[in-house]
């Protein structure tokens, strides 16, 4: 069959629709060991490459003070005992691996990449930074001196400021979630904070450990075996318990100003009541990527597009163990601030009165199953799925629920949502900028 070049493309025609089918994605295993650890692996990869990460409930929700979480995140890999924050790092780039700390308000986590062949080789090494952390005064010293510097820098920004604003009003000072934090927050936080809050969250609540990539079962009972004998605790995970709070200010409008900016932070969201699994959820993804959720959206084609007052605007549905939370983000010209957000309001309210065209409806569900297959292309967007599924209670049924339900969304379905969670009424609205 002779190959096509793109140049042969006639792409004036757009390419054939066709429908998704879920049967073929690739589902994670679960191997169990004596000491309870329960290993979740996807062999998927082609190439000899894999990413085990450690994860742990120790998210910014359980801080007792601000900042305490993402300090013990970050400076876990910062040395241990009896290794240096260059040994470690040494013994890690010499094989060409790699870590990775991340942290969100519920869950931490530490990832090695690794080749397959190093993997006995520098997994010894992550075990070492998890079971024996050093927290050392010097560490925290330039990791503080590099978060103030980096802060400072931030608050410059309306971007910053109006996003700081708004994290403070929506989620209340009684909100599991809230994370209001200063510079002088920074210079309270101690090597005694970071340990205890390591014992309690990291050591003694457990680990869930996830393996993706090309995970043989020689390779998955090797790296089950070392995590077995390394003396960690493993997670007994429960159901999640997710509260409704919809308890911010609701309506209210929030000015911080910034002399002589050249541009105005808005950030204007609200919490919603509905959440992954749960009805009412992939109707309102697709709302919200219709108001502002891909690049041909409404907001991006007004403001951006037509209006010019910004280079980039969106929308999204943020979810959490104990929130969901609809909200829509941007920069533009301090001088055009009213005109936006007039805009923007025009925007909601058309949504609100008006149905959908079917046309417009048929590209944005086209856009998200192609969204979603790109979301299952790799062994490691995988296992992110299947860690989604296993944090909201889910099974792999849901893949098939959710293209069923995307494809039965309705014109009418959309406008219902929309008058249900489009009231301008129900939103915190925060502009940083300059007072016009």
């Amino acid at each position: 069959m002779p190959k096509i070049s793109e140049f042969d493309l006639d792409r004036s025609i757009a390419p054939a629709e066709a429908n998704i089918s879920v049967n073929d994605i690739i589902r994670s295993q679960t191997t169990e060991f004596s000491s309870g650890l329960v290993l979740h692996h996807i062999d998927a990869g082609s190439q000899e490459v894999v990413r085990i990460e450690f994860e742990f409930r120790a998210g910014s929700r359980y801080q007792n003070k601000p900042l305490l979480a993402e300090f013990a995140n970050r400076l876990l890999v910062k040395g241990t005992i009896t290794k240096s924050a260059q040994k470690v790092a040494e013994l890690i780039d010499c094989y060409g691996a790699f870590l990775e700390t991340e942290i969100d308000k519920d869950r931490a986590s530490l990832v090695l990449f690794s080749l397959n062949k190093y993997v006995d080789k520098v997994l010894p090494v992550v075990l070492d930074v998890l079971m024996n952390p050093a927290f050392s005064e010097s560490e925290l010293d330039l990791y503080k001196a590099n978060q103030v510097q980096k802060m400072l820098v931030e608050q410059d920004k309306v971007s910053y400021l109006s996003r700081k604003k708004f994290n403070k009003e929506l989620y209340l000072t009684d909100h599991p979630y809230y994370g209001h934090f200063t510079v002088e927050d920074v210079q309270h936080i101690n090597a005694e904070d970071l340990k205890a809050f390591y014992t309690e969250h990291y050591r003694d609540k457990g680990v869930e450990v996830y393996m993706a990539g090309c995970a043989k079962p020689e390779l998955v009972r090797m790296v089950g075996e070392m995590v077995n004998s390394a003396g960690m605790s493993f997670m007994d995970r429960p159901q999640e318990i997710r509260t409704n709070w919809i308890d911010a200010e609701v309506g209210a409008q929030h000015f911080v100003e910034k002399q002589n900016a050249l541009q105005s932070g808005i950030r204007i969201g609200r919490f919603v009541d509905v959440y992954r699994g749960g009805e009412g959820f992939v109707g309102l993804q697709v709302l919200n990527t219709l108001f502002g959720g891909y690049f041909g959206s409404r907001l991006m084609s007004n403001i951006r597009e037509d209006k010019g007052y910004t280079y980039g605007i969106g929308s999204a549905l943020y979810t959490c163990d104990d929130a969901s939370i609809l909200f829509m983000v941007t920069e533009v010209g301090a001088e055009v601030t009213k005109a936006s957000l007039k805009e923007i309001y025009f925007e909601m309210n058309r949504l609100v009165q008006e149905k959908v065209s079917e046309k417009e409806l048929s590209l944005v569900k086209n856009y998200m199953g192609g969204a979603f297959l790109k979301s299952v292309d790799g062994p490691f967007e995988l296992m992110e799925r299947y860690k989604m599924l296993k944090r909201s209670n889910l099974g792999y049924d849901y893949y098939e629920s959710y293209i069923e339900s995307l494809n039965q969304v309705t014109a009418e379905q959309i406008l219902s949502l929309a008058q249900k969670y489009l009231d301008k009424e129900n939103f915190l609205e925060v502009v940083a900028g300059k007072n016009m």
